[in-house]
């Protein structure tokens, strides 16, 4: 199962099982609440921890097989604040394991076109 938790990401190149725009969305945050990129995704983050029931009820329609978890890649999220952790885990507390996995192909395409 593919569950998008990037409320910024607008062009998907996969169909998502789930996918937290269906709760929230960063233009609507950053139209509403007059908040950069940035601050605006940091909303949308507290606001999926705030409603981690929503999460957690729609992983549990999907049971018995694998989720893979399309993340923000702003390094804030990880290293400097605790929403994402706390929600990692809620997952865990529910019975999922969590394992992380970097995709760093991205760099060999930008080390490709210097």
């Amino acid at each position: 199962m593919l569950v998008n938790l990037d409320p910024a990401n607008d062009n998907l190149i996969y169909a998502a099982d789930i996918d937290i725009r269906e709760i929230i969305r960063i233009q609507d945050i950053m139209d509403k609440q007059h908040l950069g990129p940035n601050a605006a995704l940091l909303f949308c983050i507290e606001e999926l921890e705030r409603r981690i029931d929503w999460l957690i009820r729609r992983l549990a329609g999907f049971a018995g097989g694998y989720f893979i978890f399309d993340l923000p890649g702003q390094v804030e999220l990880t290293t400097c604040h605790g929403s994402l952790l706390s929600i990692l885990q809620h997952l865990e507390k529910n019975m999922f394991r969590v394992w992380q996995v970097n995709d760093l192909s991205f760099l060999a395409d930008c080390r490709a076109s210097l």
